[in-house]
């Protein structure tokens, strides 16, 4: 009976180190894997954050060439008005001078 009873305790150490072993694998995988997705994540989010730059890049490119039309389209009315301007002021001055020498 006591040869049944050590027999019974060494196959409960045995299956005892065996599922320790197995867990300690288990438990490696398991922190791989999750370091593996945390990679994964990681570079998925720097890839994210690269395409967001860009769009933002895109987008600010975009608004400064519409800028820079608007401000040229300002500019040549600007210059418009002003040849208009300095047209009419040519014709007075030139109506004043006549009449200076009539």
């Amino acid at each position: 009976m006591l040869q049944e009873t050590m027999k019974t305790v060494e196959d409960a150490e045995a299956k005892a180190a065996a599922t320790v072993a197995a867990a300690k694998e288990a438990g490696a995988a398991l922190v791989a894997d999750a370091q593996k997705q945390g990679e994964a994540i990681i570079s998925d989010a720097g890839n994210q954050a690269k395409t967001g730059k860009a769009t933002a890049d895109d987008a600010a490119r975009a608004a400064e060439e519409k800028l820079i039309a608007q401000s040229m389209k300002d500019a040549e009315t600007e210059i418009e008005a002003l040849k208009q301007t300095a047209t009419a002021k040519e014709s007075e001055a030139v109506k004043m001078i006549i009449s200076e020498l009539v």
